[in-house]
């Protein structure tokens, strides 16, 4: 069994998932923001 294997995609997809944060977190942010701004206007 390759022991470099399960580190190696692990550290893969660290990396992915930290870059995807960093690139989806102004967007969710808007789309929170803009659930928000519709919901208030639901309320009204």
């Amino acid at each position: 069994m390759e022991w470099g294997v399960p580190n190696f995609f692990g550290s893969i997809i660290s990396v992915v998932g930290n870059t995807t944060a960093e690139i989806m977190e102004p967007f969710f942010y808007h789309l929170s923001s803009n659930s928000m701004f519709f919901s208030q206007r639901i309320d009204d």
